[in-house]
């Protein structure tokens, strides 16, 4: 399954299954049967043309083969043709309404393709055929949660634990139910249960990590992060996550160990090189993030936070023109940003050329006319280029915009004078 996504690998481990009880219920034409084999041994073999021509030349010559149609429905699943796929398993539904796990996989199919209604509506489906299933249930958790549903996730994972207990990965994704949904100390307590049954799984002390980080307790989430990176050193989101968090607690330091290493296990990553530099950036080596935007831009030529980011940096070391040329190239990337605009119409009055700075500006009020910061800026370099009129009038707007700050009716006034 080399080259497949995960859910592509996870989708096929269930449908592969389903093979061995892929079996005719009906006596099929010989010769139909004949390339059910075929083709479930192309699948097996990852053939996936193959599987999908012998599947297809079963279902000429018997139209209503379920099984060749569940077999049709998988290969396409790792080609990546969901929306035939589903079409697919929908026929083996209505020619056998019985068929196991099937609805599961529907609702997979569902969820990959943002579907999310639909897929718990399988989910739903799976559980009352299967209601006994610690796993089906498992799966409408699983839905439930891309549905936002936090409780009634975790309403399905308790089902699946009374139904399976001690299993780690039920604790987890309860945990995970419970974090999302705000309740931080029961996310606690099932991350634990599950690390109890399995401390060597990385996911678990991930889980655990990002609970705590989410109710913004950094110092026990480091500690969860580094375990979880100890398991699994390889992985470069976890170092991703670890340096996330040492950078938002202020250890720059070993944040940018962490970003290194997430750049040294796969430097084709732009995301990875760019955190690395806004990390540098934050500790003020201004040089470095400098070299490390340059490689990200290099890369990624289209990436205009990374020219933006550089552009700023440059005004960091006081380089106003390597700034001003970083701004334009991010704007001709996205030439209606207003504050892409903004921060090239401030640079360009701090060096004076108030004409340009004025045009960005404006274009920066024009494109979000209700933020009075545009306004204000705007007008701050009306007055130095000497338009008073243009200066009132910008003012003005800036007071309709914040008509209780006391700032924005002393500007007018002062403009008047």
């Amino acid at each position: 399954m080399k080259g497949l996504s995960r859910f592509q690998r996870g989708c096929l481990l269930l449908l592969f299954a389903g093979l061995a009880l892929n079996l005719p219920a009906q006596n099929p034409p010989e010769a139909a049967l004949d390339l059910l084999k075929q083709g479930n041994e192309f699948l097996k073999a990852a053939k996936w043309d193959q599987a999908i021509q012998a599947y297809r030349g079963a279902l000429e010559i018997k139209p209503d083969f379920a099984e060749a149609h569940y077999g049709l429905a998988s290969a396409l699943v790792a080609t990546g043709d969901i929306p035939h796929a589903v079409q697919e398993f929908t026929e083996v539904l209505r020619l056998k309404p019985d068929f196991p796990r099937l609805h599961s996989a529907l609702g997979k199919l569902y969820e990959s393709q943002g579907q999310s209604a639909e897929a718990i509506e399988q989910f739903r489906a799976d559980v009352a055929a299967n209601p006994t299933d610690a796993l089906a249930h498992a799966d409408l958790a699983e839905g439930l949660i891309t549905g936002r549903d936090y409780s009634g996730a975790a309403q399905e994972y308790q089902r699946a634990i009374q139904l399976k207990p001690g299993d780690a990965a039920l604790h987890a994704g309860l945990g995970y139910s419970f974090s999302l949904g705000g309740e931080s100390a029961k996310a606690y307590e099932e991350y634990k249960k599950a690390i109890q049954f399995d401390s060597t799984n990385a996911d678990y002390h991930e889980g655990l990590a990002g609970a705590y980080a989410l109710a913004g307790d950094l110092e026990k989430a480091i500690p969860e992060y580094e375990e979880a990176v100890s398991l699994r050193p390889q992985d470069p989101e976890l170092h991703l996550s670890l340096a996330n968090a040492l950078r938002e607690s202020d250890q720059l330091i070993k944040s940018i160990g962490e970003y290194r290493r997430t750049v040294e296990l796969r430097p084709r990553v732009v995301q990875y090189r760019f955190q690395l530099a806004l990390a540098f950036r934050q500790a003020g080596d201004y040089a470095d993030a400098i070299q490390q935007l340059r490689l990200v831009v290099r890369q990624q030529p289209g990436f205009a936070d990374a020219h933006s980011e550089l552009a700023a940096t440059y005004l960091s070391t006081g380089d106003h023109a390597a700034a001003i040329a970083a701004y334009h190239e991010a704007l001709r990337l996205r030439p209606n940003d207003p504050g892409l605009h903004e921060d090239l119409g401030l640079v360009l009055r701090k060096t004076g050329d108030l004409d340009e700075a004025v045009r960005e500006l404006k274009k920066a009020s024009e494109l979000s006319p209700d933020t009075a910061d545009y306004h204000r800026n705007l007008a701050e370099a009306m007055q130095a280029s000497g338009d008073l009129e243009g200066v009132i009038a910008e003012y003005t707007e800036e007071v309709r915009l914040r008509p209780d700050d006391p700032d924005a009716h002393m500007h007018l006034a002062n403009a008047f004078e």
